[in-house]
């Protein structure tokens, strides 16, 4: 477990993103705000790179002429979909001076400003002096932060340094609660961007700091499948080869990097289920009632985690009741059955009181573990915006705003390129692109995809089947838990009308590596039992015993390469374009 946690590790943090971006920004109060930036002397200006903040700004920049008077130049427009990123303006003008007026101001942020010369986009301009014009007060910050960090090396678009796909939300949103700002994303609920916003606390507003934590949770992601895959099947090997398999499955890699909030409904999902399998597995009344509870407080607390995350969580609440409901309906038959013992004085001790303490008292338990707790939670993590200043932030925003986002969600009908049914996510019909490098040397290309590792969704599509078939054929309990979850996880996305991507298949991706363990757990412990029956031949079930590992270590080591050949592309690594023809028969272009 600590190898492959290590070695995940490194993976996932090498590249991550980097911590030397602009941090310090302005924040205009009002329009017609107004300031002079002077150069150390007269320069033929090619472009100005600037780093956006968060929100929306509009500014107005003026160059001085021969005459002294400032002329029109260019616009700059910060919109929702160009926060946190390097962006170029063209602005080929011969100058000593810039002015820079505000043309809106709707609390929107900016971080920097660099000034290029022709020919040289490596070194900027050199600024002799920041004067300020009009500045109102009630703005954040102050002008000269725009010009405070001008060394930061690398002032071209890429993933390392600036925003990517749905990062325009997320961190944006981290940062507004580290600073007490009006939050821009609502439409899920906030606790993965409280989570997110300890990153950026740590390490900073930059790519890596609102990356971490949700990288940090894929990582943690090893040890449970590991500890979930020992505790279904009792063998350390099966928990390895479920650290294994969640290892180097690519949706895992690819959606814990991004700065979302997917990695957090994810790893609580699997621990809501991890002690939810603690006590179906096991009978409240042989192990006491007090200790019956401790597995069903902490499915409780875990699960209701997930949903103050995100919403994808919710479907697990179904599975947990499902498999709280069946554990006791089978407790009920026990007790049913020791009622009926011919001899009274012969019945277990633990009859007396069990309808009263194990049916009734375990069930209102499970009304605060699951119903109290979970909401308290998830008014909880709203506690970051209903304590902002405003009439508005009360209680009350919370059932509005939970309102507002089902709302959203139900109604969700835009087209996307991307967009792919659930019933082809298992297959990997089409991946979703989240991200093209730009302003890279001719022939090379980076960019990331989100998909399954073939070798885990293919595979794992038939490994449920059979899950399922031996569930009923040898009534193997354990398998349950595993088939619910699965079950929980994907089928209600069948149900959802609003525009759905691949990725919101990634919490149901740990199931479906449990389904695969059983079978390697199936080949190597049962088949050759079976085949050495069949055949009255132990050595035909040494040869179907060692049949089994080599087959478990050749799928392993597919795995493996195949994680190792779509690595640029789910990465971002800047590989020659002819890379792709390797890749594009998934769908890869």
């Amino acid at each position: 477990m600590s190898v492959f946690t290590l070695v995940y590790s490194v993976i996932s943090l090498v590249n991550l993103g980097t911590t030397n971006v602009p941090e310090t920004y302005w924040q205009p109060a009002k329009m017609k705000d107004s300031f002079i930036v002077n150069f150390d002397r007269e320069y033929d200006l090619s472009k100005i790179a600037v780093y956006s903040g968060v929100g929306d700004l509009k500014l107005q920049v003026y160059y001085r002429s021969e005459d002294r008077t400032f002329i029109p130049g260019i616009t700059v427009e910060q919109k929702y979909e160009d926060v946190l990123r390097w962006r170029d303006f063209n602005l080929q003008v011969t100058t000593d001076a810039i002015r820079v007026i505000v043309d809106q101001a709707s609390g929107g942020t900016i971080n920097e400003m660099v000034f290029f010369e022709k020919g040289n986009h490596e070194t900027p301009i050199q600024i002799s002096t920041v004067t300020e014009e009009m500045i109102s007060d009630g703005g954040r910050g102050k002008v000269q932060n725009l010009f405070d960090e001008q060394d930061v090396g690398d002032y071209a678009y890429t993933y390392m340094n600036s925003s990517y796909f749905d990062e325009i939300y997320h961190p944006r949103t981290a940062f507004e609660h580290l600073n007490r700002m009006k939050p821009y994303e609502t439409t899920h609920p906030p606790l993965g961007k409280v989570i997110m916003a300890i990153g950026v606390a740590i390490f900073g507003m930059n790519p890596f700091g609102w990356r971490f934590m949700g990288t940090l949770f894929g990582i943690i992601m090893v040890p449970v499948m590991y500890l979930m895959g020992k505790k279904i099947f009792k063998k350390r090997m099966y928990g390895v080869i479920a650290a294994f398999l969640m290892t180097f499955e690519f949706m895992h890699f690819a959606q814990t990097r991004i700065g979302t909030i997917d990695s957090y409904p994810a790893l609580f999902v699997i621990l809501a289920y991890y002690f939810m399998f603690d006590y179906f597995m096991s009978k409240s009344y042989q192990v006491g009632l007090k200790k019956s509870l401790i597995p069903l407080l902490l499915s409780g607390i875990f699960w209701g985690l997930g949903c103050a995350s995100k919403w994808t969580a919710v479907y697990a609440g179904g599975g947990l009741a499902v498999l709280y409901f069946s554990s006791l309906i089978m407790e009920i038959m026990d007790y049913k059955k020791a009622l009926r013992a011919k001899n009274k004085k012969k019945r277990p001790a633990w009859v007396d009181g069990f309808i009263k303490k194990n049916v009734v008292y375990t069930s209102l338990c499970c009304v605060i573990f699951f119903v109290v707790i979970p909401v308290l939670i998830y008014v909880a993590s709203y506690l970051p915006i209903i304590t902002l200043p405003g009439d508005n932030y009360n209680l009350g925003y919370v059932w509005e705003n939970t309102k507002g986002m089902f709302g959203y969600h139900s109604g969700l009908v835009d087209d996307h390129p991307y967009a792919s049914p659930a019933y082809s996510w298992p297959l990997i019909s089409k991946p979703l692109a989240e991200y093209f490098g730009t302003n890279l040397p001719p022939g090379k290309i980076s960019k990331m995809y989100v998909l399954g590792n073939p070798a885990v969704f293919w595979f794992g599509i038939i490994c449920v089947f059979f899950a399922i078939a031996m569930a009923i054929i040898k009534k193997d309990k354990r398998l349950l838990p595993i088939v619910v979850a699965f079950a929980f996880q994907y089928l209600p996305w069948f149900m959802v009308s609003r525009c759905v991507f691949i990725y919101h298949f990634f919490t149901s991706v740990p199931f479906l590596i449990l389904c695969i363990v059983y079978v390697l757990y199936y080949l190597c412990e049962y088949l050759p039992e079976d085949v050495g029956k069949a055949y009255g031949s132990k050595i035909a079930a040494i040869n179907t015993y060692k049949a089994s590992q080599a087959f478990v270590y050749i799928y392993l080591l597919i795995n493996v390469l195949l994680f190792i050949l779509f690595y640029p592309a789910i990465s971002g690594m800047v590989v020659d374009s002819s890379y792709i023809k390797l890749v594009n028969w998934l769908g890869i272009g």
